[in-house]
């Protein structure tokens, strides 16, 4: 099964629901954990991000819950197992994030989760009709 945090599919359909853009990581420490230097990140505390693309501290890569530190860095926590995310390498300006949600209850992380499991992507596409619809029954939209 391909990783969706890689596929472009995913993340075009991401910001589409979510209205999140890209955005390239300055910096990560090799630390426990592992601190993330974005300058105006304009993240807060519990906003759920997928990072992609770190080249060099790859274990920051995935699905993260933030911990904001200060306006320009911030901490991951893993949004499966709650465990802070250690650093395996000093990172310089690769890879980026994307937020996905922000001020969502847990509960509501758990339905965005499930209704990302459940979609489809095609290469080249926009998310189909099918995916609306199972976006709709969850959210209620």
């Amino acid at each position: 099964m391909p990783n969706l945090l890689t596929s472009t599919d995913y993340r075009t359909a991401i910001n589409k629901l979510t209205g999140a853009a890209e955005v390239a990581i300055g910096s990560s420490t090799n630390a426990s954990p592992t601190v993330v230097t974005i300058t105006g990140h304009g993240l807060v505390t519990g906003d759920v991000i997928a990072i992609y693309g770190h080249a060099t501290n790859t274990a920051l890569n995935g699905a993260r819950v933030v911990t904001k530190l200060s306006a320009d860095t911030f901490k991951c926590t893993d949004l499966n197992t709650g465990s802070a995310v250690n650093g395996n390498g000093v990172g310089g300006n690769t890879g980026k994030i994307m937020r996905i949600t922000s001020g969502l209850t847990p509960h509501d992380i758990l339905n965005l989760q499930d209704a990302l499991d459940r979609l489809t992507f095609t290469k080249g596409t926009d998310a189909d009709s099918s995916n609306e619809s199972t976006l709709q029954s969850i959210f209620s939209l």
